[in-house]
C-alpha cells in the first residue's frame, strides 16, 4: 500500500463533512468500493471495502484537502489461460473514489490499515488553539 501525504490544507466554514466528487474509471467494470465515513472530536476515518485486493495495489494521496482513494483488483485467472466459464460474476478492473475534507485537519497524523479486506484510513483533526492572552504596553 503507498501513501503520500502533501502538507496542504483548505478551510471550508460548511458544516458538510464530506463532499463526494464522482468517481473516475479507466474503462473498468469494477465498480468503486463502498465506504463508510465518520467521525468525532479527534478523527475523520474511512473504511473501504476492498475484498479481493491486494494492499500493494492501493494508493492513498492526501492533496489540497482532497483525499484519492485509487487502485486495482486483479483476477487471478490469465488471459492465456484455456478456461470456460459457466458463470463469470466477480468484477475486476481500476477504481478511483475521491474526497474532499471539508474540516482543518492535520496531514502529518494520518493512518492507514489494511487487514482483512477493509481499508482504514484515520485523519486526525486539528485541535484549535486556545487563544493566548497579549498585554499591550501603553505608550
Amino acid at each position: 500500500m503507498q501513501v503520500i501525504f502533501k502538507p496542504l490544507l483548505r478551510r471550508n466554514d460548511s458544516k458538510k463533512l464530506f463532499s463526494e466528487f464522482p468517481n473516475n474509471f479507466e474503462l473498468s467494470s469494477y465498480s468503486f468500493p463502498k465506504v463508510d465515513l465518520m467521525e468525532d472530536e479527534k478523527f475523520i476515518t474511512i473504511i473501504a471495502e476492498l475484498p479481493g485486493v491486494n494492499k500493494d495495489d492501493v494508493k492513498i494521496v492526501l492533496e489540497d484537502g482532497v483525499l484519492t482513494l485509487s487502485g486495482e483488483k486483479k483476477s487471478d485467472v490469465k488471459e492465456d489461460d484455456k478456461i470456460n466459464f459457466s458463470r463469470n460474476e466477480r468484477e475486476f478492473g481500476k477504481f478511483e473514489r475521491k474526497f474532499e475534507l471539508v474540516e482543518d485537519i492535520n496531514p502529518d497524523e494520518v493512518k492507514a490499515n489494511f487487514n482483512n479486506g477493509l481499508l482504514k484510513i484515520m485523519i486526525a483533526k486539528l485541535t484549535p488553539e486556545e487563544p493566548k492572552e497579549r498585554i499591550i504596553e501603553v505608550k
